[in-house]
């Protein structure tokens, strides 16, 4: 997960508006550790 994310900030694509960023950050992450909590 924390690789993943890291990838994703260093992602040239990233480079849009800060809410935008913020908002799809968040849902990956609450997607991730969804799916975390069910397959760990």
């Amino acid at each position: 997960m924390v690789e993943h994310g890291h990838l994703l900030k260093n992602d040239p694509l990233s480079a849009k508006p800060i809410g935008f960023q913020f908002l799809r950050d968040a849902f990956i992450h609450l997607s991730y550790s969804f799916i975390w909590m069910l397959f760990r």
